[in-house]
């Protein structure tokens, strides 16, 4: 098939953008190809001298969101089914780190006396992480019941052994005899909130990023020092 030139159009970035945008408001199903028409002041049409289907508009919102340079990429975008997609999302996520302080913590504990660095270093290699990739984690979220794949590639194969372990670490390190699971839990959705959801709430509008990753870092430790249980 003839490859259209890009002279005269947008920069793909621009259409994935509007993608990207769409999708993590309405959901894959959801969303329409003459969406992104309307997002852009386009006619509905137009998106397709950029993509020739809702699977490569999906496909070019993830690299974008995953800070993938679409320039390359020759026009009108082509993918065969969503499958090619989920293969590149399992290649950045086999990119992605695997907890380097973390996995020290649990292969080599700290002294009792270094635990609160201990875990502000666990803490803020997470806000760290979810800070540099949060939108594409928003993407994940909200398209992952319309694509089950989706969910595997991301949710059993990277967030679910992240849990396990973090709970692993943090009932080694608890003295108490609260709900350990839920604690952890808990800390790792404070972080998400500073480090993701922060940015879209307007109330947290007056939060630097300096302020949220400093307040990151002490979650773990707060809640490893909650108070034992009275009957």
């Amino acid at each position: 098939m003839r490859r259209s030139s890009r002279l005269g159009l947008r920069p793909l970035r621009e259409i994935a953008e509007a993608g990207l945008q769409c999708f993590t408001q309405r959901g894959f199903r959801l969303t329409q190809m003459s969406d992104i028409g309307a997002e852009l002041g386009m006619s509905p049409s137009a998106a397709y001298r950029y993509v020739e289907s809702k699977e490569a508009l999906f496909h070019i919102a993830a690299l974008h969101a995953a800070g993938i340079s679409l320039d390359d990429l020759p026009l009108p975008v082509a993918v065969d089914d969503l499958a090619e997609t989920v293969l590149s999302i399992e290649a950045i996520v086999r990119s992605w780190p695997r907890w380097p302080a973390l996995r020290a913590a649990l292969d080599h504990p700290s002294p009792l006396s270094q635990l609160e660095n201990e875990a502000a270093g666990i803490a803020t290699e997470l806000y760290d992480f979810l800070a540099a990739a949060w939108r594409l984690i928003v993407l994940f979220d909200r398209t992952a019941n319309d694509i089950p794949s989706l969910k595997t590639a991301f949710t059993q194969q990277y967030r679910a052994p992240y849990l396990a372990d973090i709970v692993t670490w943090f009932a080694h390190r608890y003295a108490g005899d609260g709900p350990v699971e839920a604690f952890a839990r808990s800390g790792i959705e404070a972080i998400s909130w500073l480090a993701m959801r922060r940015r879209t709430d307007p109330a947290a509008a007056a939060i630097t990023g300096e302020e949220a990753r400093r307040a990151a870092s002490h979650c773990l430790y707060a809640l490893l020092q909650a108070p034992q249980q009275r009957p």
